[in-house]
């Protein structure tokens, strides 16, 4: 299954590079499918982490390696029983702030879910991209950012 969206943000790209790849247990407060996450190392630009999240009534833990490529990329791969995935984020100047590229290959691996992946697969399309809306909207709500107030 492949997904890619995009969302603007009212932000510098800096900031939302920074805000998005500084992954703390706390992430869990922004978007409601992130359960919890567990930092279990981080060095140079690899960290590690455990992310619990609940989609589709399925609670799922996953070992997840983010690779920082700043100062514009981003990418996370993401390992579970029920799927494994690599998504790719990629942050760019635009004249109202800043477009969030988000691009997943996801290969689920439970035989019932691969069945069911075209119905899935709508479902997580707007799961992620309210997910992605959550985090911009607190993004922004942390950088006090009003409408046009953005100075590139």
């Amino acid at each position: 299954m492949h997904i890619k969206l995009s969302k603007i943000v009212r932000a510098p790209s800096d900031a939302v590079f920074a805000w998005r790849t500084d992954l703390t247990a706390n992430d869990s407060n922004y978007v409601e499918p992130l359960k919890s996450r567990r930092i279990l190392g981080k060095e140079n630009n690899i960290i590690l982490l455990e992310d619990t999240v609940k989609i589709i009534g399925m609670r799922m833990t996953y070992k997840v390696r983010v690779t920082l490529i700043p100062p514009y990329e981003w990418i996370a791969e993401y390992m579970g029983s029920t799927a494994k995935a690599t998504s790719k984020y990629r942050v760019s100047d635009v004249d109202e702030g800043t477009r969030l590229d988000y691009e997943s290959n996801i290969v689920f691996r439970k035989w019932f879910i691969r069945i069911l992946s075209p119905i899935i697969s709508r479902l997580l399309l707007r799961i992620f991209s309210t997910e992605m809306d959550d985090y911009c909207r607190a993004l922004e709500e942390e950088l006090d950012i009003k409408p046009n107030s953005i100075k590139l």
